[in-house]
């Protein structure tokens, strides 16, 4: 039973390893009939699951008393707004509904995969490091094809900038803050603090491991240009941001006095400031995006005040309906915000949830996320070595994830959301015995 139970996280690992190529390559998996594949992938993957455990009469590994308040929220937000949709409460088309529910749902399965699939630390070493490279292909990729002008799996291009294969150069840059997070906090975490036992730093500090380090900090690098050549001044702003974060959770890890907090924070504070500065002011790439592409400021402003006033004010409880954003906001549109241009995204997460399910429903996924951060938070005491770097990582990328969604919509592209929800449920992944499983 152990070895069909082995065989059958395998599986599972191996799952996850195709849909974290396969779902970036078809633009970021941002079409219905690209995420409806991937949403069916996902729950064949679920429905296979199932099986193998009632054949086996296996028990799920992952304990989910930690985090079942999360599960709580997102199950209700799931079950309202489908109720509130399929009865045609809020008025959008059913179907678009049903489209949203089910991926929205795949989240969640994904989550669950995960979560039971990387309990064994091997097991997610091996799957994080394959993501890692992973990315670095499509950082490559990007970089190549924003030089040759040639996007072989894109619709459209960027000229002179980054997009690799997702829909645009922000959600692209999104992608590659997650993977320099991943990589720096992989990179860190082979550095013991003076509370670690003589054969982990012995362990942590071998040739081997050392230049495993090193590789992590030259793809962080690489994850970084990537993110520069895009041109989105948000979207470097939150790789300095996901990578500042790492740091600081490292630094705070091996500090233990007041003093050393103090020190740790006015560092973070002081290298993001300066970071910040630099990518706003500087850089001939971003200053040529900001003067001739992209959303200005006015235009921006335009849009949020007319879905705030003409949509979400208009639909506090209900919404106009999940996934209905584009259909309800050509009713209201103002001649001020662009009327020659068709708008499918207000271009802010959280007034996109508000405008499609209402202010309480809307504000439930971000919620969930925040409870399983704070499970995270109080995990990095008692993790391992290793757990304890992607714990670092998946908080640096849910802070990356609450930035970036107040002026754009890269976490509504479902390559980047599975991307970020597995990385929860690896962080998060603990036996029901509440312990680490190393092998």
């Amino acid at each position: 039973m152990a070895g069909s139970a082995r065989s059958l996280a395998n599986g599972i690992a191996g799952f996850f390893v195709s849909v974290s190529m396969l779902s970036p390559l078809l633009i970021g998996a941002n079409r219905p009939q690209l995420w409806l594949f991937t949403s069916a992938w996902v729950f064949l993957g679920l429905a296979l699951y199932f099986w193998a455990m009632a054949r086996s009469r296996a028990r799920p590994r992952f304990d989910f008393g930690e985090v079942r308040w999360a599960a709580y929220l997102y199950g209700l937000y799931i079950v309202v707004v489908a109720g509130i949709g399929l009865l045609g409460l809020a008025g959008g088309s059913r179907v678009d509904v049903l489209y949203g529910i089910l991926r929205t749902l795949s989240y969640a399965g994904a989550f669950y995969l995960a979560a039971q699939a990387f309990v064994s630390e091997e097991r997610a070493k091996s799957f994080v490091a394959y993501l890692r490279w992973v990315m670095a292909a499509f950082a490559a990729y990007g970089l190549v094809a924003a030089r040759s002008g040639v996007p072989v799996f894109f619709e459209k291009a960027h000229d002179g900038f980054a997009s690799a294969p997702f829909i645009n150069r922000n959600n692209f840059a999104t992608y590659m803050a997650i993977a320099a997070a991943i990589a720096l906090a992989g990179a860190l975490a082979k550095r013991v603090g003076r509370a670690a036992s003589t054969q982990r730093r012995r362990e942590a500090n071998s040739i081997e491991q050392w230049l495993l380090s090193v590789m992590q900090f030259v793809l962080a690098g690489l994850f970084l240009v990537a993110a520069l050549a895009s041109g989105s001044r948000m979207g470097v702003f939150v790789t300095v941001l996901g990578a500042v974060t790492v740091l600081w959770l490292w630094t705070q890890r091996r500090v233990r006095d007041e003093k050393g907090w103090f020190w740790a924070t006015l560092g973070f504070v002081v290298v993001l400031g300066g970071a910040a500065t630099v990518v706003w002011f500087n850089g001939d790439t971003l200053l040529e995006r900001l003067g001739t592409q992209g959303l200005s400021s006015d235009a921006r402003w335009d849009l949020y005040r007319n879905v705030w006033q003409d949509m979400v004010a208009a639909h506090p409880w209900t919404g106009t309906g999940l996934d209905s954003f584009a259909t309800a906001f050509r009713q209201v549109q103002d001649l001020s915000v662009t009327p020659d241009r068709r708008w499918l995204d207000a271009h802010n997460t959280y007034l996109e949830l508000w405008a499609e399910t209402g202010l309480f429903l809307g504000s439930l996924p971000p919620l969930t996320a925040l409870l399983l951060c704070l499970t995270l938070w109080r995990r990095r005491s008692d993790a391992t070595l290793w757990r304890a770097g992607i714990i670092d990582a998946a908080l640096a990328a849910s802070l990356i994830a609450a930035v970036h969604s107040m002026v754009d919509f890269s976490f509504e592209i479902p390559a980047i959301t599975y991307t970020y929800v597995v990385l929860l449920a690896v962080a998060l992944a603990r036996d029901r015995s509440g312990a680490d499983v190393t092998a």
